[in-house]
């Protein structure tokens, strides 16, 4: 069988949806049946069978892959950013192999006029033979006319010479051809070397015939200008029509030119499911005259040669001659797609994949569910589909059977995500084409998910608590609780292991100081907010009794959390506390005039005077002193804690 080289376009090298350089994975089937693998090969030789998915290294390089040029193939060309592609009907012959093609036809067609002008040098001698053979019998009249005629013996004599001399004037003839023929041989090996002819001589021209032949896949018949429904003979083929366009009906020997049986093959060209079963194209070697049919029918076998049902299709409209070699190429159409089924599903609950959802987006509109991957061997290598979450929920990632999803059981699909899903025929693999974006505002758990580089995120600490303010005489008023830190982060891949299970601690906010009618009290501190051991952010300093300075987190936190105002004298107005761009605000103070809390630009801002503060971080607001107990005394809770998570993948 011939070998080519099969490409897939685009492949060599693969790159990303960005344009760079990108790792990705090859899967070949059996034309239109991407559920069945078919082989191809790590040589020109057929020998070493390729272990499939095919995967490039780091810069999308793919080692050589050859497969017999007499093949067709369904490709599933998928990169690791989550680019794919599927390409029906791919050969080698179409491929990389198309230019050898292209020049092995040039060849044989050179040498078909070898062939015809050693054929022509051949006929010559043969016409020579010929005449010697007639001299032969023009000297044996001459004898006899010498013994009938002895009184014309000298006339006879001359005859006789004269007889001689064409003898002689033969032989030479047979020289000069036969030196013509050596002329021939000679320009015939010259013309091969400077690319204008195939051979040296016949034997040689002969070769390069056979080599032409195997090189150009085709069968080589020879043409017969009659129409009859019969067989042509061994060898040969011929139209039920004259006029190419007008031809119905091929009509092929059950042998080609060389002797082979082709009985196989000429069955098979009905073989394809769809309506157009395949394209045959009948090319004249030495003329060029070319047509090109459709196969739309049965092949019928006629005893001994097959009927081949077609349509015209194009060419160069002439008729093809007589006793030429044709050279008989056909390409086969895939069969009628009946497992592909690309399309969109909207789902609310739980929902198992099918084979019919091969291609689908499967989109998560709303609700916490289960999504059930089949087994891989049930739906086969290549099967492929794109799970999207663009609810608030969580999407849980299940297994039919043993099958690993990415080397795990399960695990959780974070809103935001999408992955597009593979089968390899054993297990599943999926790449990350969004990643997931999620806010816990309670405790909780999280897990890791397979695909990302970096978990990115964002831990801003609980708010303080404000002071209680005095409720006798003096009403003095409570400080403001101090906001809680904001703190990025980023967790490399390395850090953590896919598929296990983090503990997300929301802390809660500072609680807020009683009324007394000693003195102000101050604030609680905030809760501790944590992702595992990872990630821990402390809560925000509750007020503190002190005239002159407010709560605070430390100055190595000022940048991005607030102080609150300090505590107030009676009769004075509240103070605002202090505002952040980066972090939550911080509490103001009571006051016989209430005042504001800091303001956020992202997060909680602080509480006013006698209020909490907002989620997430805020400090709590000073209650306000009054002369006797009154509701306004107690200070204002702090916000509480947050982790925001999302995915670089």
């Amino acid at each position: 069988m011939a070998a080519g080289l099969l490409i897939f376009p685009g492949s060599t090298p693969a790159l990303g949806q960005n344009g760079e350089r990108i790792a990705a994975k090859l899967w070949y089937f059996v034309n239109n049946a991407p559920g069945t693998p078919k082989t191809v090969y790590a040589d020109a030789g057929l020998t070493t069978p390729l272990a499939q998915p095919i995967e490039s290294d780091a810069l999308g390089n793919f080692p050589e892959i050859w497969a017999n040029t007499a093949d067709t193939y369904t490709g599933l060309f998928v990169t690791a950013d989550g680019f794919s592609d599927t390409l029906d009907d791919m050969s080698a012959s179409t491929a990389a192999n198309q230019g050898i093609y292209d020049a092995t036809v040039g060849i044989y067609d050179d040498t078909v006029v070898i062939k015809g002008e050693t054929q022509d040098i051949y006929d010559d001698a043969v016409a020579l033979y010929g005449s010697l053979t007639a001299i032969n019998t023009a000297v044996t009249a001459a004898q006899t006319s010498a013994t009938n005629a002895a009184n014309s013996a000298t006339a006879s004599a001359n005859s006789a010479t004269s007889a001689a001399n064409q003898v002689t004037l033969a032989a030479a003839q047979v020289t000069l051809a036969t030196t013509q023929a050596g002329n021939a041989a000679t320009s015939a090996t010259n013309s091969a070397n400077s690319a204008t002819a195939a051979a040296g001589s016949a034997t040689a021209a002969a070769t390069s015939v056979n080599q032409a032949k195997a090189a150009t896949a085709a069968v080589l018949m020879t043409f017969s200008t009659t129409t009859t429904d019969a067989d042509p003979g061994a060898g040969n083929m011929r139209l039920n029509n004259a006029t190419p366009a007008s031809v119905t009906f091929i009509y092929v020997d059950d042998l080609d030119q060389d002797g082979n049986s082709q009985g196989v093959f000429w069955d098979s060209l009905d073989d394809s499911t769809s309506a157009i079963k395949g394209r045959v194209t009948l090319r004249e070697g030495v003329t060029g005259k070319l047509a090109i049919y459709n196969v739309n029918g049965a092949v019928v076998n006629g005893t001994g040669y097959r009927k081949i049902p077609v349509a015209y299709v194009s060419g160069t409209g002439t008729a093809f001659t007589n006793a030429a070699t044709i050279g008989f190429n056909f390409s086969a159409t895939g069969d009628t797609a009946s497992t592909a089924s690309v399309g969109y599903l909207a789902k609310t609950g739980a929902y198992t994949v099918i084979a019919g959802d091969w291609g689908k987006v499967i989109e998560a509109t709303s609700g916490t569910w289960a999504l059930t991957l089949p087994t891989a061997a049930s739906v086969g290598a290549g099967f492929n589909f794109t799970s999207k979450n663009s609810g608030a929920g969580l999407i849980t990632y299940t297994r039919s059977g043993s099958d690993l999803l990415d080397g795990l059981t399960s695990y959780v699909g974070y809103p935001g995500e999408e992955r597009r899903w593979v089968s390899d025929g054993s297990t599943w693999h999926s790449f990350v084409v969004n990643p997931f974006s999620y806010t816990y505002t309670a405790s909780g758990s999280f897990i890791w998910p397979p695909g990302y580089k970096v978990i990115g995120g964002e831990a801003i600490g609980t708010g303080g608590g404000g002071g209680g303010g005095q409720n006798n005489g003096t009403g003095e008023h409570g400080g403001g609780g101090a906001s809680g830190i904001s703190q990025p982060f980023n967790i490399a891949s390395t850090q953590y292991t896919a598929g296990a299970t983090a503990t997300v601690t929301i802390g809660a906010g500072g609680t807020g100081g009683a009324g007394s009618p000693s003195a102000v009290t101050v604030g609680s501190d905030g809760g501790s907010t944590s992702l595992a051991s990872l990630v821990v952010i402390p809560g925000g300093k509750g007020a503190s009794t002190s005239t002159s300075s407010g709560a605070t987190n430390g100055t190595q936190n000022a940048v991005i959390s607030a102080n609150g105002a300090a505590a107030r004298t009676s009769a004075t107005t509240a103070v605002s506390g202090s505002p952040s761009t980066l972090g939550p605000g911080g509490g103001a103070s009571g006051g016989g005039t209430p005042a504001s809390g800091g303001t956020s630009a992202r997060f909680g801002a602080g509480g006013a005077s006698n209020s909490n503060g907002a989620d997430p971080g805020g400090g709590g607001g000073g209650g306000t002193g009054t002369s006797t107990p009154n509701a306004i005394n107690t200070g204002g809770t702090g916000g509480r804690g947050e982790i925001r998570l999302w995915g670089v993948a």
